[in-house]
């Protein structure tokens, strides 16, 4: 390894860490995650146990197997790792607008560790902070919502490592929104946009099992299944022993989304080259 990548890599996990730090500190921001955390899986635990196991087992696309958790308490760990993921994403696309807005970006370019690679690495410590925050309490808050039927912290940490690289690649999709901030007046459209088919095609709070055929086909042609509703899906069949595939996609779609978020980068700073920006 050069000097240069080795002063990049050691640059950028200073990074990493100031914004875990930063994140750790702001105890009042992960109250409020957890307090709407705490909300939407009372809510949903309620629904599907209203529903009826039947529904419950069309959700997951069958009846439960052996050794499997109650259907409805299934389904409640499952909104709790897609909120998991969710929730523990920075909002990374405003800070880098707020930067080109600001002017601040100018004085970001002039630092030796390129910005886009620095945005995302302070994106993702911060992104830590939340998940071992998230993780932790919100494994209490599944088991008092479920009444103690399921074993938390050892499914949390079952899911530990699915969730931490979803966040990283969905932290990089939010960069690469971020980095349109230097080509557009405002990127909240394209934010909606994306945080709604994120929602909808990810399977955020119903599985996509309960999707009409067609939408269910239509969303695997999109990461938002492999890196939100098939992380919660595999952790459940995981739990009950049913064999799950090597997750290719969370992994294929992680590395895509960091070259998606380099490849805006350096686009949107060739654009602001020669139009004179």
């Amino acid at each position: 390894m050069s000097s240069r990548v080795r002063a990049v890599a050691v640059g950028l996990a200073a990074a990493a860490w100031l914004g875990f730090r930063s994140t750790l500190a702001q105890r009042s921001a992960l109250v409020g995650r957890l307090g709407l955390m705490a909300l939407i899986l009372t809510l949903w635990s309620r629904l599907w146990r209203a529903a009826g196991d039947p529904f419950a087992a069309t959700a997951l696309g069958g009846a439960a197997p052996a050794g499997a958790p109650p259907l409805a308490v299934a389904l409640t760990w499952y909104v709790f790792v897609t909120e998991w993921v969710v929730l523990s994403v920075p909002q990374i696309h405003l800070e880098v607008e707020r930067d080109v807005q600001t002017g601040d970006l100018t004085g970001w370019l002039v630092r030796p560790l390129p910005y886009g690679a620095l945005k995302i690495a302070l994106g993702v410590g911060s992104g830590a902070a939340t998940f071992l925050g998230l993780g932790v309490l919100g494994s209490a808050i599944v088991a008092l919502v479920t009444g103690g039927a399921l074993a938390p912290w050892r499914d949390a940490l079952m899911a530990a490592p699915f969730v931490a690289t979803s966040i990283v690649a969905l932290t990089a999709m939010q960069a690469a929104i971020g980095f349109l901030a230097l080509v557009m007046a405002d990127i909240s459209p394209v934010y909606w946009v994306y945080q709604k088919l994120l929602f909808l095609l990810g399977g955020l709070l119903v599985p996509l099992a309960l999707y009409p055929p067609w939408l269910e086909r239509l969303a695997r042609w999109t990461p938002f299944p492999a890196v939100l509703g098939d992380v919660a899906r595999r952790v459940l069949e995981a739990r009950a022993g049913v064999p799950s595939p090597v997750p290719w996609a969370l992994g294929a779609w992680t590395l895509g989304s960091l070259a998606a978020a380099a490849l805006a980068w350096r686009l949107a700073v060739r654009r602001v080259d020669v139009s004179g920006g």
